[in-house]
């Protein structure tokens, strides 16, 4: 009595079974012990995932003890249709080109977006893919072993080898392709995003999810001494120009006198449309009550402040002299001093070290599969450009500094300058949820850095309120008894945040445009 594909199936029911299962179970555990949210949403969202995949873990284990308990004759009759189904020649290989063009796509799709679910869900959908792929082979063993006995030769094993690997790099390239032109990682990655973003009130708005797709999309390119800017890009709520500048919706005539903001992503904009940025907020501010004033916003993501005083320096050196100069620092040269022990230094100079250093290899001939192993920043030897940042005295010591050289580089050009030490989340006293879970998030990841920062800011008040510190706005604590959702994450705020800012701003820089 032959044995057909649907017995074969069957014999083989409860060990497929078991191959479903304990991948399910391991990515359930994955989900269960991954970090908690920070916001709400994410967790709801979690707890969704989670309850829906104890219930497939709870379907698989049924199916297994079902398969268990089932008599091999009737769990036949019950495998007949899956078996015809996988016997069928083309529709088996169109199964498994769709199985590795879904990991594949999976992978890109997929990239450092919400890693603790999608990771655990990629991981789940390679077992499964394996799992079907060997059921096919169950099915198809008598077709295979006969193939096999009639060409059992080394080269056709290495010919189906050869084809695999050339099909499987076709199709990776061509779906790397469609998604960057689709953009179709940046869509994913700004639904999953669960910031808590609230828009000013000036019409229709978008979703979280609409505009952090958006944002997602956005892209750094090479600028001597500085490092970079942000790439050219249109969009529906951010504009970028060919300068590598955010656009700010101006109301005045570029004849106007002008006005240059310098800063990180809190400056540029990040979580906002382009009207509703500190600068796009002044703009129309300043055009309602009649004054004057063209503002070009000179922000970049992640820039700390000798980066602002680098790209203030370019300008005056093209002639590009504004009647005023802001600077809206404070956060990034604490977070690179914490994540790098030394004040004064770039955030990620680990990368742009394995980066050189992968250039010296490729230059020199050698395979790079990897990027190069960068110990801690504190181990290398920074001292003609770093300060070792022992403490907040040491941290706040550079800054000044910094802020020194620009205003001297100002006043020998004629430019006011206005440094902000822009507000910060730990001194928020009234916290939201979103805002709670960014504060205890920060202290995980950086211990002791909201000690550092509360012990700069209020060492910087107490230099400005004695004399000792001169031309700073200290705005650290301006959210310090606001109720409203402001900061979306450590550093950012909403539309409505930044609107404040601006009107906490808009008299010092009224006065100083005039003048």
């Amino acid at each position: 009595m032959s044995v057909t594909p649907a017995d074969r199936m069957a014999r083989n029911g409860l060990a497929f079974g078991l191959l479903a299962l304990l991948p399910a179970l391991l990515t359930w555990l994955a989900l269960f012990v991954s970090p908690a949210p920070a916001t709400a949403t994410f967790s709801t969202l979690r707890g969704l995932i989670l309850a829906g995949f104890g219930l497939v873990v709870v379907l698989v284990l049924v199916v297994c003890a079902w398969a268990l308990r089932t008599p091999l004759d009737i769990l036949a009759q019950q495998m007949a249709r899956p078996a015809r189904w996988l016997g069928h020649r083309w529709r088996m290989l169109a199964l498994l080109l769709l199985l590795l063009e879904l990991n594949i796509a999976a992978a890109w799709l997929l990239v450092n977006v919400a890693p603790a679910i999608t990771d655990p869900l990629r991981f789940l959908l390679l077992c499964w893919s394996l799992l079907l792929a060997l059921m096919v082979a169950t099915v198809q063993w008598p077709a295979l072993r006969d193939g096999l006995e009639r060409t059992r030769t080394l080269w056709l094993l290495l010919g189906i080898g050869l084809v695999l690997a050339a099909v499987t790099a076709g199709l990776s390239v061509l779906t790397n392709r469609l998604v960057r032109a689709a953009a179709l990682d940046d869509r994913i990655r700004g639904s999953l995003d669960t910031s808590a973003l609230v828009f000013y009130d000036d019409g229709p708005a978008p979703t979280t999810g609409q505009f952090m797709a958006e944002q997602a999309q956005r892209r750094v390119q090479w600028l001597p001494y500085s490092y970079w800017t942000v790439q050219p890009f249109a969009g529906e709520y951010i504009n970028v120009g060919a300068d590598g500048l955010r656009v700010t919706p101006n109301l005045a005539p570029a004849t106007a006198p002008a006005v240059y903001f310098f800063g990180g992503s809190t400056m540029w904009g990040e979580g906002a449309r382009d009207a509703f940025t500190i600068p796009g907020h002044l703009a129309r501010l300043l055009h309602e009550e009649g004054t004057a004033a063209y503002l070009v916003n000179y922000g970049q993501t992640g820039y700390v402040s000798m980066q602002d005083l680098l790209l203030f320096q370019a300008q005056l050196l093209r002639g590009h002299r504004p009647q005023v100069a802001v600077f809206y620092q404070g956060f990034n040269d604490v977070l690179s001093a914490t994540m790098q022990g030394l004040a004064g230094i770039p955030l990620q100079e680990a990368q742009r070290i394995a980066d050189a250093e992968t250039g010296r290899l490729l230059r020199g001939r050698m395979p790079v599969l990897a990027l190069p192993e960068v110990g801690p920043l504190r181990q290398a030897n920074f001292a003609l450009v770093g300060t070792p940042a022992t403490d907040a005295t040491a941290i706040l010591e550079r800054w000044l500094a910094h802020v020194r050289m620009i205003q001297t580089l100002a006043a020998a050009d004629g430019v006011e300058v206005i440094v902000i030490w822009q507000p910060a989340l730990m001194f928020k006293q009234t916290l939201t949820a979103a805002e709670a879970g960014a504060l205890a998030a920060m202290e995980a990841q950086y211990p002791g850095m909201r000690a550092l920062y509360e012990t700069m800011s209020l060492d910087l008040a107490e230099r400005i309120a004695d004399g000792r510190v001169t031309g700073v706005l200290w705005l650290a604590d301006l959210f310090a008894a606001d109720e409203r959702p402001i900061f979306y994450d450590l550093v950012h705020i909403t539309e409505t945040g930044n609107l404040t800012v601006a009107e906490a701003l808009l008299p010092r820089l009224r006065e100083a445009v005039r003048d």
